[in-house]
């Protein structure tokens, strides 16, 4: 079984909000997604009878084609206080290593994301923040934006949700690195891309640039 545990604040370099905000359990979630990246057929699914040790109310099963793929969430307030922790937010995620490997047996190998080249040219990050509906899960999100020209990764980095939202609104904020082969791409490229993906998220999931 590999297990994890992820809490705390995020450092200053990485996120926008870094030193200030804590994981949470769209952090997670969006951990196991890139972890099972390219692997068809999996999926997550509210859980019929979760470890106890789970919250609850925020705990999903992971599921791989037809196999059980384990659990993440919030570790049950309960069991965190009996294992003396001090921070009762925890996320906590458990797999069955055995689990990609036998949905994808002989070819599990074949399947593996193989190393592609590194450019020579400097990569460039924007963040974009939009409010949308709840309902919209992430994953759904990434597949439709994770095509655009130059984009060398794509990584959800805060979820927010308020009165200053709007009732079953969320606001997400992306984290969009740009890189080209060929050349360093200029400000206006770069803008040209963030335009293009902005336009799509709006078609697709009725999107707004958060003001």
């Amino acid at each position: 079984m590999c297990a994890g545990l992820m809490y705390g604040a995020f450092p200053a370099s990485e996120f926008w909000r870094g030193g200030t905000a804590a994981v949470d359990f769209y952090h997670l979630k969006g951990a196991m997604n890139a972890v099972f990246s390219g692997y068809g057929g999996f999926r997550f699914e509210k859980p019929k009878a979760p470890p106890p040790y789970f919250h609850p109310g925020a705990v999903l099963e992971m599921r791989l084609g037809n196999s059980q793929a384990g659990y993440l969430g919030l570790i049950n307030p309960t069991t965190a206080m009996n294992g003396d922790f001090k921070d009762n937010r925890i996320c906590y995620f458990e797999l069955p290593v055995g689990a990609p490997v036998a949905a994808y047996k002989p070819e599990f190998w074949a399947r593996l994301p193989q190393v592609k080249p590194v450019s020579a040219f400097p990569a460039t990050w924007r963040d974009l923040s939009v409010v949308l509906d709840d309902k919209f899960e992430w994953g759904h999100i990434e597949r439709e934006i994770a095509k655009a020209p130059d984009l060398a990764a794509v990584k959800l980095i805060d979820v927010y949700k308020g009165k200053s939202i709007g009732e079953n609104l969320k606001s997400v904020t992306i984290r969009f690195t740009f890189s080209s082969m060929e050349k360093t791409l200029t400000d206006a490229e770069i803008n040209a891309h963030i335009a293009a993906i902005l336009l799509k998220l709006s078609l697709n999931f009725g999107a707004k640039l958060r003001s």
